[in-house]
This record gives C-alpha cells, structure tokens and sequence, in this order.
C-alpha cells in the first residue's frame, strides 16, 4: 500500500494529469504529488519503553487546483493522507512532531480522520484561499500558507507555523486559516498585514501581526510586530531581520522580544548565521541560535512536557522546537552527480553539550520524481526513566526515505 500510489503515478500520464486549461482571460492550473514517506526508530533505553525498534509510514496524494482570471486568483490543494504506525509510537509523540513538524493548532474546520490508534486516513484541505490585486494592494483571503523569518535553521519570527529544524522532510507548510493585505511600496518594498483565525477549547483565537520589509543596497531588511492570543493570555512579539551578502559571504539573522502582559515575562530570541560557496559547488552554512524560551539548565527540560504545562504551550503548538539555550548548527551540501546530492547537517545544544548528526541522499531519475533517503544519530545523555538528562540524548536513532512524483 505505502509504496501502491507511487507506482500508479507512472501509468497515469502527466499530460492527462497538470496543465493549463484557457478560456479567453481564464486559466486553470492543475497540479500535485503522490509521495511516500517512511521512518524507522530505534528507541532502545528510551522512556522505559518496551519496544525497541518502531515505524511510521505515510502515503499522500495532493491535488492543487488555481483559477487565474486578470486582477483575481482563486487556490484549492487538499490531500489524502493514510498513514500506519506500529505500536508503542505513541509514546514518541513530541519527538514524532518535531521531526515531521506542522502546528497542532486547531484551524476552523479540519475533517475527522477515520482509524484507529496505528492506522488513520486523513483528508487534509491545506489550501483554500482568494487573491484580488487591487492597484499596489494584493488581498488574500483563506486558508493559505505564511512565511516569516529568513534565518536557515530556526526561525522564531516565524510563528504562523513553521519547519523544525529537525524536520526529516520539510517540503509543504501547513496552511493557517487568515486575512492578509500586502501593500507595495515599489519593486523592493512592501508591508504585510494579517490576522490569523485558530478554534481553541472554548473561543476562536485570532492573532494578529504586521511585517514591513525593504532593500538597502545588497540586504534584505525587515521588522515585524505581532500579537498572539492563547487560551487564558496573550503575547507581544517584535522583530527585526536581515539578510544579505559580504562578497562570497551570505549573512543573516534574525531577532526579537516576546512579552506575555499577563505574567509580565520577557523572552529573548536571536540567530545569526552565514553561508559560503566553494569553487566546487560545496555549500557550507552554520547558523548560532539563542532560544529565550530554553532553560540553561537540563533539570528544567521536563517541566516542558508535564501535560497541560503553561510552559510548555509553544512547544506543543508548533511554534518553537528547543528546551535548551544555546545552539549551535552547521551544514554542508554537495553535488555529488547531476542527478545526486549529499548533505550533512550538525545540531548542538550548547547547554547540556548533546547533539544530533544528520544525512541525507537526493536522487532525481526523472524530473518530476524525487528520491531521498537518510539518516539522524543523536550523542548525549539518554533519559534516567522519564527524566530528561539531555536535549538530544533522549532523541531515538532514525532512518527514513521519502519518494515523491510531481504531476
């Protein structure tokens, strides 16, 4: 069954599948995947857990639609997702969402998955949403996918939902349901304003925010306000962004301060990162992040994952992925062949000195098929019981591969 839907995708034909169909001024746009992925995890000595070694499965097929008419577009994408997962994977279920990371914040309406606890069928509406352009005003009304930040590795201006950094297959962002204007100011100027629409136990829950961005010469520059509204408290969010290039050096970072009114609690967040080039084609890259939201002191880790945990709120959101203080990234990719390519990726918690390596292998036989395969090994304490000694330590051994057909 996992591998089934792949393989169908090479009788069905890309031409009867994705184009365009024209009607005058009318254009409809069809387009999708068929993709499997999957995961094995050893989680010896982790958790106490009796099993020692466990699997996740995931078949997907997504149909995206648009229809472009002069000043308005209209976008629908939806998948059909069946996954498996063997048993005693429920007790991986925070270390399961950052390495297939999307928020598990409730939008307003998502149907129910049919299955039971280690098999589910999902219909997931990702997209759904209007664009008008009105003069230098683009409106955009739905379900819809939002990007801020500009940073590699973390991104904590990014909070609509984003990628882990540990993400094994970061390849579509979960859509969010808003409102957003975006007002040009020229070619390399605009401001971005939005609300955020999200079902919580008791109330709908909108954020709300605004990012202003603009080129200097050779950088990218953005500041960015936001306000977030959780359950029983809000939290402010201000910052500032850059990126750009100090002759064969690209830089960039990211910074900004959260206070919550209620608890008068303060947060400090920063990267700063950069990225080279080698006259072969390598590609080097390392990012320093500093999590305000983290604890210097691995004694504290578990306090984040007590269930119900204030503190733990954001982690089970999606919006931040680290109990720890200081960390350190460092990546490197490599053209192997036209068709293959080699990346390598460290991950260091600088506080409790726990890190996690990882590799992965692209293929592309074709040019709508995509292979990868590859592998994480984490280094660091492993967990005395259920008390979390190091960040990392307490993450299982994965290897994964992912076979994507693009139609």
């Amino acid at each position: 069954m996992r591998f089934l839907l792949v393989a169908l995708a090479f009788l069905i034909g890309t031409d009867a599948v994705a184009g365009d169909i024209k009607f005058d001024n009318i254009s409809i746009r069809s387009s999708g995947f068929l993709k499997n992925q999957t995961a094995w995890f050893d989680i010896s000595g982790l958790l106490d857990s009796q099993d020692k070694q466990i699997s996740f499965a995931k078949s997907t097929i997504r149909l995206d639609e648009a229809l472009l008419m002069d000043n308005w577009q209209a976008f629908l994408s939806a998948d059909l997702q069946f996954t498996t997962l063997s048993g005693g994977f429920g007790e991986l279920a925070d270390v399961s969402g950052t390495l297939f990371s999307g928020s598990q914040r409730n939008r307003l309406w998502d149907p129910e998955p049919f299955g039971s606890a280690d098999s589910e069928l999902q219909i997931n509406p990702d997209r759904a949403y209007l664009i008008a352009a009105i003069g230098p005003v683009d409106l955009k009304i739905g379900r819809q996918a939002i990007s801020w930040g500009s940073a590699l590795f973390w991104k904590p201006l990014d909070r609509f939902g984003t990628f882990s950094p540990l993400d094994l297959d970061p390849d579509v962002k979960r859509g969010v349901d808003a409102a957003r204007a975006e007002i040009f100011f020229g070619d390399t100027s605009s401001l971005d304003i939005l609300s955020v629409f999200e079902m919580g136990e008791d109330d709908l829950l909108v954020h709300a925010g605004g990012r202003l961005r603009t080129t200097l010469g050779h950088t990218d520059l953005a500041l960015s306000f936001a306000r977030f509204q959780y359950e029983d408290r809000s939290n402010l969010m201000g910052g500032l962004e850059f990126s750009g290039q100090v002759g064969d050096v690209g830089l960039r970072g990211e910074a900004s301060i959260n206070y919550s009114p209620e608890s008068s609690e303060t947060e400090l967040f920063g990267v700063v990162g950069g990225d080279y080039r080698l006259s072969d084609g390598t590609f080097l890259a390392s990012e320093f992040f500093y999590n305000g939201y983290g604890s210097a002191d691995p004694d504290d880790y578990d306090s984040y994952f007590m269930p119900g945990s204030q503190k733990g709120e954001r982690l089970r959101r999606g919006e931040v992925f680290n109990t720890g203080r200081y960390y350190l990234g460092i990546s490197t990719r490599k053209q192997l062949h036209p068709l293959l390519t080699l990346s390598l990726s460290l991950i260091s918690n600088l506080s409790d000195l726990s890190s996690i390596a990882g590799l992965n292998l692209n293929w592309s036989p074709a040019q709508n098929l995509a292979v990868k395969a590859g592998a994480m090994l984490p280094f660091g304490e492993k967990p005395e019981g259920f008390h979390l000694v190091s960040e990392f330590g307490a993450m299982p051994i994965v290897a994964f591969g992912v076979v994507k057909y693009s139609f």
